[in-house]
């Protein structure tokens, strides 16, 4: 291995903190922590050796601590910037961004630099790439995200309105791995399905993000794929275990829970096409 392309180390009153990187062949190694401990070490598998190269290059090009600290600062200050508060304590308002920087976790570009990313929907791996625009650069991110169930109430009203790009990015997503494996996923791992949670929270994903002009993939293929998964048994991979049950006299709370979550998804299907001014073509 290598030995460490870069070391930045930070020491300021109480923190004392270093973070390094390094590639061996086609693997990016970036290690991190309490300067005197071994410190956390996170992997990351790429296309080529040169391709981890120019991965490295294109995330960190310089090794200026401060001025990496000045971009992180300016990046997230543009990101929790695009909603402004007014009012309220210090403490609620630290509390509000607090979880607005939480809305934004949790979900991880896995695409490269060049937009290549690892499609796992097959019998074996398989490097893709994501659409380029005229000068070679993505269009948009891959992401690998866990599952979208409840985010109607969440995530589909504040995504669309202060984040589009991102959730362009999240649509853009499930279409690639519908045209690679054939599902659009509710909630992918590692560039496959998981077949997690019930329903298909998709739907109104993509209905939230059409309702709001949000439409930078293909809208025809994204009702088709949807279409598809509620109109057969992936989409109600519970359904059969419920069959016969009254739900009037003893009603198991996950029953209704259940009805309820298929009424909203076959909702955000019937908003689709509806909203592409079509008739509506889903029977369920």
């Amino acid at each position: 291995m290598s030995d460490w392309d870069v070391y930045l180390i930070f020491v300021k009153g109480s923190s004392n903190k270093f973070w390094r990187a390094r590639t061996q062949g086609s693997r990016l190694f970036v290690n991190y922590g309490r300067i005197g401990s071994d410190g956390q070490t996170q992997i990351k598998d790429l296309a080529s050796e040169e391709q981890a190269r120019r991965n490295l290059e294109a995330e960190l090009p310089g090794w200026d601590f401060d001025a990496v600290v000045r971009a992180s600062r300016n990046e997230w200050n543009d990101w929790l910037g695009r909603i402004a508060v007014q009012g309220g304590t210090e403490q609620q308002q630290v509390k509000f961004y607090t979880d607005l920087w939480h809305a934004l976790l949790g979900r991880r570009i896995v695409s490269d630099a060049d937009g290549s990313y690892c499609d796992m929907t097959g019998d074996k791996p398989v490097t893709r790439r994501v659409e380029l625009d005229d000068n070679g650069k993505p269009l948009f991110p891959h992401y690998n995200f866990d599952a979208l169930w409840g985010s109607q109430w969440s995530l589909n009203i504040l995504w669309s309105f202060a984040y589009p790009e991102v959730m362009d990015g999240f649509c853009n997503t499930m279409l690639d791995m519908y045209r690679n494996g054939g599902l659009i996923p509710r909630g992918p791992s590692g560039g496959n399905y998981t077949f997690v949670m019930i329903g298909d929270p998709a739907a109104p994903f993509f209905a939230a993000a059409y309702n709001k002009g949000i439409r930078g993939y293909d809208v025809e293929q994204a009702y088709a794929g949807l279409r598809n998964i509620m109109n057969s048994q992936i989409g109600l991979i519970f359904g059969p275990i419920f069959e016969g049950l009254d739900r009037e006299t003893t009603p198991p709370i996950n029953v209704r829970n259940l009805d309820r979550v298929y009424v909203i998804d076959d909702d955000g299907i019937v908003a689709c096409s509806f909203i592409r001014n079509s008739r509506c073509d889903f029977v369920h």
